[in-house]
């Protein structure tokens, strides 16, 4: 956590992060390799013109080879954007990416959950705990101590109760 004294910044780390991304990867190679064997490429010189070619002969096939593309966007920007909380205390309220989460007013407290030890997750999970009984999720914590340290960091910024569920 670092402190400012009208900002808090905390930076969430993530661990196996790069498995989805992975995985992402060889799913749309896969894909793309399939849309290709779809198209001629000897009936034109330069690849990229046959695949122009296809794509204005039949334009719904420009959806099929756009559409893995969001996905690739969504967990690039998971991956690799920075994932960290922003308490700012002149303005009370919690942002994450710029955007507004909730203000210091809407919450009721911070709650920890313990996971079940069988699963090979994290052992305790932290969220934040609106007036209105919607929850935020923070973070996974490998365990219920360092899950509370954290709270408790957190706790003394927004001025809020740890709670145990």
């Amino acid at each position: 956590m670092w402190r400012n004294n009208d900002v808090v910044f905390l930076r969430i780390k993530k661990k196996h992060v790069w498995k989805p991304l992975l995985a992402l990867v060889v799913f749309v190679a896969g894909w793309y390799a399939a849309l290709m064997t779809t198209i001629d490429f000897s009936a034109v010189s330069p690849p990229w013109r046959a695949v122009w070619l296809a794509l204005k002969t039949d334009p719904p096939l420009l959806v099929v080879f756009l559409l893995p593309l969001f996905p690739v966007i969504m967990v690039i920007r998971d991956t690799l954007g920075q994932n960290r909380l922003v308490f700012n205390r002149r303005e009370r309220a919690i942002y994450r990416r710029k955007k507004r989460l909730m203000g210091f007013d809407d919450v009721n407290a911070l709650l920890i959950r313990m996971r079940a030890k069988k699963s090979a997750r994290a052992a305790a999970e932290l969220s934040l705990q609106s007036n209105r009984g919607r929850n935020i999720f923070i973070s996974r914590c490998e365990s219920y101590e360092s899950c509370s340290i954290l709270a408790q960091e957190i706790a003394t910024v927004v001025s809020v109760p740890v709670k145990t569920g």
